[in-house]
């Protein structure tokens, strides 16, 4: 597993954050403490190698799904994001 350096990790976290942060494209109400969560988790995963490409933004997705987030409506960010919270202190502990 390679090193990813600050400003890569930050980059990667804008990037994901475009697609799946509250009130972006493909939103999946998650704050961006959670996307920022999510993406540290993939830039430590052992089993594939980390690109910062489309293919691990995506996994940041599936992850983020796989903690109960999913795509919602603009008019309901700020319920979603409330009933979030605990995801985002289990994927913390990654």
């Amino acid at each position: 597993m390679r090193r990813v350096s600050k400003n890569e990790f930050n980059w990667f976290v804008d990037y994901c954050w475009m697609f799946y942060g509250t009130g972006q494209m493909y939103s999946l109400g998650a704050s961006r403490s959670a996307v920022r969560a999510a993406c540290r988790a993939v830039t430590h995963r052992k089993d594939i190698p980390f690109d910062g490409d489309t293919l691990d933004r995506e996994s940041v997705c599936l992850l983020l799904e796989s903690l109960g987030y999913s795509e919602i409506s603009p008019m309901h960010h700020k319920t979603h994001l409330l009933k979030k919270d605990a995801a985002l202190a289990a994927i913390a502990t990654l």
